[in-house]
């Protein structure tokens, strides 16, 4: 929650994702898988899930950076990414990409 010197909008929308899940019911942590990073791994009840956010994931080196924490993740939880595009959304191998906005929209 803290200011950065240059704006960034992938972290701003990050804040919003967390404070979203918590107010979702979830207790929210962030994840590590080998050297990469799960933005949030989300817990409720008996149910996990894990979530990367991103403003943009149109560029290929965008998409496979989001993707790969996700594919090494060797459970059956749900993953989700959250972007603000609304051209990459769809269903990956199991890992859903979803408009930030509708996925706000929609509880």
């Amino acid at each position: 929650m803290l200011p950065r010197q240059k704006y960034d909008l992938g972290f701003s929308i990050e804040n919003i994702v967390y404070f979203e899940l918590l107010c979702r019911g979830y207790q929210v942590n962030i994840g590590k898988s080998g050297n990469t990073e799960v933005d949030f791994v989300a817990h409720r009840q008996d149910a996990c899930c894990y979530f990367q956010v991103t403003a943009d994931m149109t560029s290929e080196e965008t998409f496979s950076r989001e993707m790969r924490p996700l594919e090494s993740i060797r459970d059956n939880y749900e993953k989700t990414i959250l972007t603000l595009d609304r051209f990459t959304a769809g269903n990956y191998n199991g890992i859903k990409v979803i408009n930030v906005i509708d996925w706000l929209l929609n509880p």
